[in-house]
């Protein structure tokens, strides 16, 4: 006997930054480690640094009219340009220290306005805690 499952909706995860929701459909989240090879004299392989590079963040999705676009905009726009940092949770996961590094806002002329939002953080992801 075999079965399967249909995913037919999928919501938005609300996401908070200061006193604005974003409503996220989409996240990306990728870091990469750097590893430098070199050759001893005997032929084999060493590694020379062995460094990670910071978590970057890609949140897309949309915040709502009722909470004031423009108002996020101004407020993306701030935090951009100065060196405050954002903890925020994605689910049960818990991002903490990320600076603002890309933003894009684009009225669509809908009841909401999209978002996408790149940050970069050195910390170590957690899990929320209860």
């Amino acid at each position: 006997m075999s079965s399967s499952t249909s995913l037919t909706h999928k919501e938005a995860v609300p996401v908070v930054f200061g006193d604005h929701t974003v409503y996220t459909e989409k996240l990306k989240v990728t870091m990469t480690r750097i590893l430098n090879e070199a050759s001893t004299y005997s032929g084999t392989g060493v590694f020379t640094s062995n460094v990670y590079r910071a978590v970057r963040i890609t949140l897309t999705g949309r915040i709502s009219d009722d909470d004031d676009p423009m108002d996020f905009l101004i407020f993306l726009n701030t935090n951009l340009r100065s060196q405050r940092t954002f903890n925020f949770n994605y689910r049960n996961a818990h991002f903490t220290s990320c600076y603002i590094q890309h933003f894009e806002v684009e009225d669509i002329g809908a009841d909401y306005t999209s978002v996408s939002l790149t940050l970069f953080t050195m910390e170590r992801i957690s899990e929320v805690t209860p």
